[in-house]
């Protein structure tokens, strides 16, 4: 009865030990492997044309699409305001690594390097809209 009793208390010390192990030191130990990618696209008005105030242009909706190696890792869907300006934000965490951001709207890609537990800002350019 003894042995069973020492044997049972040791395999329950060690599979605890061993779970402790795995575990993350601490919560901020945990989250230090995130990066962050954030941005802010914006969409420009109908430009110079005549429209009826009643049922004014609507903005289209906008992806934004995360690359890694060629492939779509993350992307999120972006619904502008009724009224001008149309501009939406975006924000992926995502492990670090180097990435392509896209927009379905926009430019070209941007490449961005993420760190982790810092913030990469993602600039799709200055767009010029006619007013």
């Amino acid at each position: 009865m003894r042995r069973f009793l020492l044997s049972t208390l040791l395999t329950a010390s060690l599979f605890t030990g061993l779970l402790i192990g795995l575990l993350p030191s601490s919560p901020a130990g945990a989250s230090s492997k995130i990066g962050y990618l954030k941005g802010v696209i914006f969409q420009c008005g109908p430009g110079p044309i005549v429209y009826n105030p009643a049922s004014p242009p609507k903005p289209k909706a906008v992806t934004v699409v995360v690359l890694h190696h060629g492939r779509t890792y993350v992307s999120e869907f972006i619904h502008f305001p009724v009224k001008q300006p149309w501009d939406g934000a975006f924000s992926f965490s995502l492990p670090p690594g180097t990435y392509q951001v896209v927009s379905s709207y926009s430019g070209p890609e941007v490449t961005a390097r993420v760190i982790s537990g810092k913030v990469t800002p993602v600039n799709f350019g200055v767009i010029a809209c006619a007013d």
